[in-house]
């Protein structure tokens, strides 16, 4: 005969618990982690419709003091214009015995390609590629794997097509060290 207990109860219980758990932390898809609906989206909206339009005023690239490219008063609708100073530094307190770091400030100006980066050619090309986008910083809710990259700092601040950039990456976490690859030749040439 067959005996119940809640130990055998609880087994498939945790089980389910567990699937739900993991297949509600797989995210939009692409590495990214679904957003809570903010307090700016309808409750009568449907899970299948557009999200809501922004304001012309104000939209997430627009929002300063958060690292994001924000627009300038001052553009009046001249011409883009990229002229940015990358500065890479080195966090001694994850400086590790051995590395060989060194420290570096380039000028670059893309329209037309020039300043002192060792590459500007590749660097303009990436960003033409990433544009505004590469500087947004992780999201505060994305989860990230605890690997440490490197001790390098890159601050990037000036103009990228008229957008004020004022950025820094680090290689500290999973997600800042994909941050900084993905800017390819434009920290590390």
């Amino acid at each position: 005969m067959r005996t119940y207990s809640r130990t055998t109860a609880l087994v498939p219980a945790a089980a389910l618990a567990a699937l739900g758990f993991l297949a509600g932390g797989c995210g939009n898809g692409a590495g990214e982690v679904a957003d809570a609906p903010g307090p700016a989206e309808s409750a009568s909206e449907s899970p299948g419709s557009a999200a809501p339009s922004e304001s012309p005023t104000e939209s997430a690239t627009d929002a300063p003091g958060k690292g994001e490219p924000s627009k300038s008063p001052d553009d009046g609708g001249s011409a883009a214009k990229t002229d940015l100073t990358i500065d890479i530094k080195v966090d001694d307190a994850e400086q590790g015995a051995g590395a060989a770091v060194k420290p570096a400030t380039w000028t670059l100006t893309c329209s037309p390609v020039g300043g002192d980066h060792p590459d500007p050619k590749a660097a303009c090309a990436k960003l033409d590629k990433v544009g505004t986008k590469g500087f947004a910083p992780v999201p505060e809710n994305k989860p990230c794997t605890q690997i440490m990259g490197g001790p390098e700092v890159a601050k990037v601040t000036g103009r990228l097509d008229g957008d004020k950039i004022d950025t820094e990456f680090t290689k500290a976490g999973g997600c800042e060290l994909n941050r900084y690859k993905e800017m390819g030749s434009v920290l590390a040439p």
